[in-house]
């Protein structure tokens, strides 16, 4: 039986940074750490028009394996995470769009998504765009397919 969807080289540790808005109408973010994911990155080459001789490195996306058997908390649609008293919100995780990813477990605690990419760096820090919930197959084969810029 397969135990691990990842091959070993593959498996990376991640922080997922949940946005929510707190009851005074600040944002907040909570903080999950993940093991055993995959992370990878995608850059693209595009051609200009006026030259066709050059080509420039298009920004890419990152595209991130989170399988359910590496879940530390349980996983909640962005709606019911959003309807979650504050108090209750630390025992869920959501993926949802504008939500932050980064690669490496994060020990900080950061309160503010912009006190966040200030101290680890905007290209370091990525915003959640898609998530695909990918919940067929075998328990080693489902996970969350998660795509951020």
């Amino acid at each position: 039986m397969v135990t691990r969807m990842l091959p070993k080289k593959a498996q990376t540790k991640i922080t997922l940074f949940n946005r929510f808005e707190r009851s005074d109408g600040s944002c907040a973010l909570l903080k999950t750490l993940f093991d055993r994911c995959s992370w990878q990155e995608n850059y693209g080459i595009s051609t200009s028009n006026r030259q066709q001789d050059s080509a420039e490195y298009a920004e890419g996306s990152t595209e991130i394996i989170i399988p359910f058997s590496v879940l530390p908390k349980k996983y909640l649609s962005p709606k019911d995470f959003a309807r979650l008293p504050f108090e209750e919100k630390e025992n869920y995780f959501t993926l949802a769009s504008g939500d932050k990813i980064v690669k490496g477990h994060i020990e900080e605690d950061y309160s503010r998504p912009v006190e966040l990419e200030k101290a680890l760096g905007s290209d370091v820090v990525r915003t959640i765009v898609n998530v695909a919930v990918n919940d067929f197959g075998s328990r080693s084969m489902q996970h969350y397919g998660v795509e951020a810029n």
